[in-house]
């Protein structure tokens, strides 16, 4: 049986994905997917680079939208006020002081969708937001028609669709065919503050997929944030400690 860790939005809290990487390991899973926003409004992205860096498993990482903003210095797909561009701009200034060379390329390189196998009949298609573009939100509730149109239709062979980026965990039905959003490592908006991710398993024509929750240690996290002084702080703290937007 193929056991597949699936993750998305870290947003830059290392904190957070240290306790889903434990919680991976005792799943004994062979591979992991992560579905873009690595870095953006994070305390701790060159961790978070780090802790990329050093997976043991054979791992399929996806572009995101935030990811893309660093690519290109732009907020790409927002329509934002001068105000609110500057404070996009301090985030995006701030990420980058505390990432090391080179991540650009990185970045830069990262797909922005890909079928992978899952089995010899089966294959998975994976994606941050749609498969047309970073920025369009499906979301958790969004119509069964909706989701054949983006997702199906994009990629009619595929036996699972997988994408992020609405930081909503769920596992929706269409054409017969699961769709998954793992929610968000680092940044959830469900309304549950614990970090999020999924888990597949497939094994002949069988798939199987769950959501997991694990708790991790939202204030030591929240102090790093304040001492780090990211620009963002107050905001990430309430987000982080509550799993919804201020």
């Amino acid at each position: 049986m193929l056991r597949i860790a699936v993750l998305s939005d870290i947003h830059g809290n290392a904190v957070a994905l240290d306790a889903v990487l434990e919680d991976i390991e005792r799943h004994r899973v062979n591979q992991i997917w992560i579905l873009g926003d690595l870095f953006f409004k994070g305390a701790m992205p060159q961790e978070v680079l780090a802790r990329l860096q050093a997976l043991s498993y054979p791992t399929t990482v996806i572009k995101g939208n935030t990811d893309e903003w660093l690519v290109a210095g732009s907020p790409l797909g927002l329509s934002l006020s001068a105000e609110q561009e500057a404070e996009w701009r301090s985030v995006l200034e701030w990420t980058w002081y505390n990432l090391e060379e080179g991540t650009k390329h990185f970045l830069n390189d990262l797909p922005e969708r890909k079928t992978v196998p899952l089995t010899d009949n089966l294959s998975a298609f994976l994606f941050h937001a749609t498969p047309q573009n970073l920025w369009d939100i499906v979301p958790a509730d969004a119509p069964t028609a909706l989701l054949d149109t983006r997702f199906r239709q994009a990629e009619p062979d595929a036996a699972l669709y997988a994408y992020g980026h609405i930081h909503h965990a769920v596992v929706r039905m269409v054409a017969g065919k699961p769709v998954i959003n793992p929610g968000s490592v680092g940044l959830p908006f469900d309304g549950d503050s614990r970090a999020s991710y999924a888990l597949v398993e497939a094994d002949g024509q069988r798939l199987a997929c769950t959501l997991r929750r694990v708790p991790y240690d939202v204030e030591t996290y929240v102090r790093i944030v304040h001492a780090r002084q990211h620009p963002a702080a107050d905001e990430i703290a309430y987000t982080v400690r509550n799993g919804r937007q201020a």
